[in-house]
C-alpha cells in the first residue's frame, strides 16, 4: 500500500495515497500512469457466482468418481471447482474488455464536471465532442466474486472459518483468480484486478436462482443470501481476533477492493480500549479496510441516541431508526434495506 515516493514530509503526500471508493473499490495500482488515487475510479466489475461453481464441480465429482469415497470425491469436485474459477475468470475478464471498448466511445461532453474539470485523470485535455478514450485506461476493471463460505460447504460441508481444508481451497480459489487478473492485466494494459464484491443486491439473487435450479442445499441455498465474498459464516462464532486472522490474508489477494467488519455489541463509545486494540490487531495482521460495527439506534420521537432494544428508555416511543452497516457502508433506517441483507443483519453473531 505504499508508494516508493510517498513522504511523511510532504504536505502533498496524498498524491501518492490510494483510496477507497465507494464501500470498498481499492484504488492504487496503475499500469497506465502513476501508482495513485487521484483522477481515477472503478470502470465496471463483474461478479462470479462461485457457491454454483463448487455446486456443479461437487455433483460432477460425485458423478465421475467411482470408487463414491469421500476424500477422492472432495479431491476431484476441488480439481473442478478450481479449474471453473479461472475459466469463468477469463470469460469475466473479456467481457470486461468487451465493456470497456464501449465506453471509451462515450464522449467528453457527457461528462462535463468529470471531464471538464480533470476530475477524470487527463479529461481536460479533451475537447467536448472527442471521445473520452484513452482516459478511461486510469481505471479498474473488477473480477468479483461471492459466497466463499457457501462455496465450500458445497465442496466439503464446512465452512472456511474453522476448517483448514476450505480455508486453502478457498484462497487457492481467489488466487486463481489473480492469475487471470495479472494475465489480462499485461494482454490488454488495462488495470484488471480481483474485487471483494460488495454484493447488495446478489447476495439474495443468486441465492435464489441456485435454490430454484438445485433445491435446497444445507449451508449453501438454505438461508436468503449468500455470504459475503471471502467473510466467514455471518452466524459463525468466532472471536474477533481469530476472524480477523481468517480473513486479512484475502485482502492482500483482492486489489480491486475489500473489507473485514467485526461485530460489536453495545455502545462502542464506553469501551474505547478495546477498539484500540481490535485496530491493532488489524493492522498487525495486514488488513486493508477495517470496519468495527455497532448498534447506532435513534428514538424519532424524542431524539435519545444509544442502543435501543425494543422501546426507548426515555419516552418509550417504538418508532426507532436503526442504523447498521451493509458491506463497507453505513446505511439509514434497517427498513429500507433488501430482504436478503435485513436477514443477514439479522443472523449477524457479536464477536467476542
Amino acid at each position: 500500500n505504499k508508494n516508493e515516493k510517498w513522504d511523511i514530509k510532504d504536505p502533498k503526500r496524498y498524491r501518492y495515497e490510494l483510496a477507497t471508493m465507494g464501500c470498498r473499490t481499492r484504488v492504487y495500482e496503475n499500469i497506465a500512469g502513476e501508482k495513485s488515487s487521484l483522477g481515477r475510479g472503478n470502470l465496471s466489475f463483474t461478479t462470479m457466482n462461485m457457491p454454483r461453481l463448487a455446486i456443479e464441480a461437487r455433483i460432477k465429482a460425485e458423478s465421475l468418481e467411482e470408487s463414491g469415497k469421500k476424500e477422492a470425491i472432495e479431491r476431484k469436485a476441488k480439481e473442478i471447482f478450481i479449474e471453473s474459477v479461472h475459466a469463468l475468470s477469463e470469460l469475466i475478464a473479456e467481457q470486461l474488455y468487451a465493456r470497456y471498448q464501449y465506453q471509451r466511445t462515450a464522449l467528453a461532453r457527457q461528462f462535463p464536471f468529470m471531464m471538464g474539470n480533470d476530475v477524470s485523470k487527463g479529461g481536460g485535455k479533451l475537447s467536448p465532442n472527442d471521445q473520452v478514450g484513452d482516459v478511461l485506461r486510469q481505471g479498474t476493471l473488477g473480477i468479483g466474486f461471492i459466497g466463499g463460505h457457501n462455496a465450500m460447504m458445497a465442496l466439503y460441508g464446512e465452512g472456511h472459518a474453522h476448517s483448514q481444508k476450505a480455508w486453502d481451497t478457498l484462497f487457492e480459489a481467489v488466487t486463481e483468480m489473480n492469475k487471470v487478473a495479472d494475465e489480462y492485466k499485461q494482454k490488454y494494459q488495462l488495470n484488471f484486478s480481483v474485487l471483494a464484491t460488495p454484493a447488495e443486491g446478489l447476495s439474495g439473487r443468486f441465492t435464489r436462482m441456485d435454490r430454484r435450479k438445485y433445491g435446497i442445499i444445507p449451508g449453501v441455498t438454505d438461508n436468503d443470501y449468500y455470504v459475503n465474498s471471502f467473510h466467514v459464516d455471518v452466524k459463525e462464532p468466532i472471536t474477533i481476533t481469530e476472524k480477523i486472522k481468517r480473513e486479512a490474508p484475502f485482502h492482500a489477494i483482492t486489489r480491486g477492493g475489500h473489507i473485514t467488519y467485526v461485530e460489536l455489541d453495545g455502545e462502542a463509545q464506553k469501551n474505547v480500549k478495546a477498539i484500540a486494540k481490535i485496530v491493532k490487531v488489524m493492522h498487525d495482521e495486514g488488513i486493508g479496510y477495517g470496519s468495527i460495527n455497532h448498534p447506532v439506534d435513534t428514538c424519532q420521537a424524542c431524539g435519545y441516541k444509544g442502543v435501543i432494544y425494543d422501546k426507548c428508555p426515555v419516552c418509550q416511543s417504538e418508532n426507532i431508526m436503526r442504523m447498521r452497516r451493509i458491506t463497507g457502508y453505513l446505511t439509514g433506517d434497517l427498513s429500507t434495506w433488501n430482504s436478503a441483507k435485513r436477514a443477514e443483519e439479522r443472523d449477524r453473531v457479536k464477536h467476542g
